[in-house]
């Protein structure tokens, strides 16, 4: 089964999400604010393990899986399973290498609603200011 696997990080103390700017080569959503996060792989044994290995190739950020918290899945319109995922954790500058895309930030959630998103980003965000309202 091919499916999508994406999330970002989310750092408890400032209460800010980090996200990505996809570049003008993305074959999808060229220039857009986005979740980290691709395709399956042959070698993924599961959803979790591919949002690792995103994180791992866009960021050069190591997670563990009991890091990885889910948040919702569901079908997209183009017929991929989404899967995604957050991680509560303050990263760094120092601990981020961008292999991929043109930048990144971190950004409340308000101001994250305000940047050109990606249609998934924007509904996975809308669906996470919920979860976190309601603790």
């Amino acid at each position: 089964m091919n499916y999508y696997s994406c999330g970002f990080f989310f750092n408890p103390e400032s209460q800010k999400v980090l996200l990505h700017l996809r570049d003008e080569k993305a074959p999808v959503n060229p220039n857009k604010w986005a979740l980290f996060g691709g395709m399956s792989e042959t070698e993924d044994k599961d959803p979790v393990a591919t949002f690792i290995r995103e994180i791992e190739e866009e960021l050069g950020v190591n997670v563990v899986a009991g890091e990885v918290v889910y948040l919702i899945d569901y079908l997209t319109p183009v017929g991929h399973q989404r899967f995604v995922y957050f991680v509560s954790k303050n990263i760094t500058d120092s601990e981020i290498k961008l292999s991929e895309g043109k930048d990144y930030g971190w950004f409340s959630l308000l101001d994250a609603f305000d940047l050109d998103l990606t249609k998934g980003a924007l509904a996975d965000l809308k669906t996470f200011k919920k979860f976190v309202d309601r603790i």
